[in-house]
């Protein structure tokens, strides 16, 4: 799900709707979200520019080792990896983070439905062309457990999706569910280091994305 109120969502209008598949009747949009959603959604379609006080420790760090990546004197763009596309945001996640096997092949086959019926030219379809799976599993059947092969359907049918290749490792057979389906992107890092993070900045949009759900 994604929490309201975060700019680098918001102001260029990348979030064009959602559903909730969690039924507590807070919806896909709501404050009891955990966090991971909204910042998953903000790596992808973020396109904005923060501007920061002068004294601000993070824009002094990258002013004094990647210059090129400010526009001066206090301005650093925050920009998603896609920062063109839409989210369509599907809750699958209940405020206490939990989640059942069915919600989510249920979410994932929601993403087929909507595909169809924009393909089709059914009103209330909706373009789905990358499906984003930021959690995952243990799997003793990598390739061929019920995630696997849903994502194998979803490649199927023109949907690539990207998946999280878990928090276990460095070990072989560590690689969770559905990121161990041959049809998946999986990504993973070696590493995760954090810091205080200053909050003396301002956020305002790029643009505003037109081009929804491609």
């Amino acid at each position: 799900g994604i929490r309201p109120g975060f700019p680098h969502l918001n102001l260029d209008g990348s979030v064009i709707g959602g559903e909730d598949f969690v039924g507590d009747g807070f919806g896909f949009s709501n404050n009891a979200n955990g966090g991971h959603g909204t910042f998953v959604a903000g790596m992808i379609s973020a396109n904005v520019l923060i501007t920061f006080s002068i004294t601000n420790r993070f824009l002094i760090s990258v002013t004094e080792h990647a210059p090129d990546a400010t526009i001066p004197p206090d301005r650093i763009p925050m920009i998603g990896s896609a920062p063109r596309s839409s989210i369509y945001a599907m809750r699958v996640f209940s405020p206490s983070g939990s989640a059942p096997t069915s919600r989510i092949l249920a979410a994932m086959d929601r993403a087929i439905t909507l595909r169809d019926m924009h393909d089709a030219g059914t009103p209330g379809g909706v373009n789905i062309q990358v499906v984003n799976m930021s959690l995952s599993g243990p799997s003793l059947f990598a390739g061929r457990d019920l995630f696997d092969a849903a994502t194998d359907v979803l490649a199927d049918r023109g949907i690539v999706v990207v998946t999280s290749a878990g928090n276990a490792g460095p070990s072989g057979l560590t690689i969770g569910s559905p990121a161990s389906s041959l049809s998946s992107l999986a990504v993973g890092a070696d590493g995760f280091i954090q810091k205080p993070i200053d909050r003396d900045y301002f956020v305002e949009a790029r643009f505003r994305n037109d081009e929804a759900a491609d």
